[in-house]
């Protein structure tokens, strides 16, 4: 069976629609599946055991681009598999869906589109013109939580059609695994995500305001990431002065990441919207042992099991996210007893070789 990958984004921009992609295409690959990868070219090139296209699009804004020669490219596949959102690339895949009846299309909806001012307008209007279409085309929509979906801006198409609907996870690499006992001289606090503006979402704003509001002094918070908004965040740690006590990275690969996760005290996701859906960052820190503190977000409170491998705050709470934080920091027993139940809950629910797997089952159904 030969199956296409189409998504907007895919490595080495880092970004969890894409990262998801590239485990898919690299998963069913290592299964002995014919995939290939369709995603736009930024100018961002990398080689992979799989065929990697990347796309001219024209018109391009952003992480988005119209690409109208997905129509014939796609012909020879059995299974074309679209991460949304993909503006440009989306409509083309579904009208190639439309003028394709023998052909399977699968949709993963990651999350939905929210924006403020003219781009909320923008999205609201793109989500009553094109997605009801795009919807109707996919024979299978696969959720990372149907959690999220049962509270996203496709609900109602949900609960009409709930068999359409799987539910499959993200998961983690067998790479990300906890180190042995550790003693700690300072706790860090980790933050892994975007710094651009398409990941305004992450709430590292939040997360900085906290931590310089902390009662304790023997912490440290590790902000690993890249993007535009990179200065802006470095200079609210200046103004809160907390600048020595914040450490920004920039990108690292999966195996400095590794070491990151192994080597912190606990990992925070305070993101402040629904563009959050699922937090495969949350698995990642859980496999390696760390203990989690995320928004109680749809999608995202599914990731953590409450007083068991970490705890939830209010979205956008700055408040309830001190002392959250606080908490852990006073118990090392506790950070513990969650690192531990964390990383044995990762080990049976959320490996990529077990998600994988049942991706392929889900394909040849």
């Amino acid at each position: 069976m030969k199956i296409a990958q189409v998504t907007a984004v895919f490595p080495p921009y880092r970004g969890g629609i894409g990262q998801v992609a590239w485990h898919y295409a690299k998963g069913l690959s290592d299964l002995k599946e014919k995939v290939e990868v369709f995603t736009i070219d930024y100018g961002l090139k990398q080689k992979y055991n799989f065929p990697c296209h990347y796309l001219s699009a024209w018109p391009r804004w952003g992480k988005a681009g119209f690409c109208p020669q997905l129509l014939w490219r796609l012909d020879k596949f059995d299974i074309v598999q679209l991460h949304y959102p993909a503006f440009g690339l989306a409509e083309v895949t579904s009208f190639w869906r439309f003028i394709n009846k023998n052909k399977k299309l699968f949709l993963f909806y990651h999350h939905d589109l929210v924006g403020k001012g003219w781009l909320g307008k923008f999205f609201w209007l793109y989500q009553k013109l094109f997605l009801p279409f795009i919807l109707k085309m996919a024979d299978v929509i696969l959720v990372s939580s149907l959690d999220y979906i049962a509270h996203s801006e496709i609900k109602k198409y949900y609960f009409n059609h709930k068999e359409k609907f799987i539910a499959l996870p993200f998961a983690a690499d067998d790479i990300f695994i906890p180190l042995p006992e550790k003693k700690y001289s300072v706790k860090n606090i980790l933050f892994v995500g975007g710094l651009d503006r398409n990941h305004y979402f992450k709430g590292v704003d939040k997360l900085i305001m906290a931590c310089a509001r902390l009662p304790v002094d023997n912490w440290q918070l590790t902000i690993v990431g890249e993007g535009e908004l990179l200065p802006l965040y470095k200079n609210l740690a200046e103004k809160l002065g907390i600048k020595e006590k914040v450490i920004f990275t920039g990108a690292q690969t999966d195996f400095e990441l590794v070491k990151m996760y192994q080597n912190s005290y606990i990992f925070c996701l305070p993101s402040i919207d629904k563009t959050e859906a699922f937090g495969l960052v949350l698995v990642e820190a859980m496999a390696c042992g760390l203990p989690v503190i995320a928004s109680n977000l749809p999608g995202v409170r599914g990731v953590v099991r409450e007083n068991e491998s970490g705890i939830l705050v209010e979205a956008g709470n700055v408040d309830d996210l001190v002392v959250k934080i606080n908490m852990f920091l006073n118990d090392e027993e506790k950070q513990k007893k969650y690192g531990q139940q964390a990383s044995q809950i990762v080990q049976n629910v959320y490996r990529w070789p077990k998600i994988i797997k049942e991706l392929r089952e889900i394909y040849y159904v």
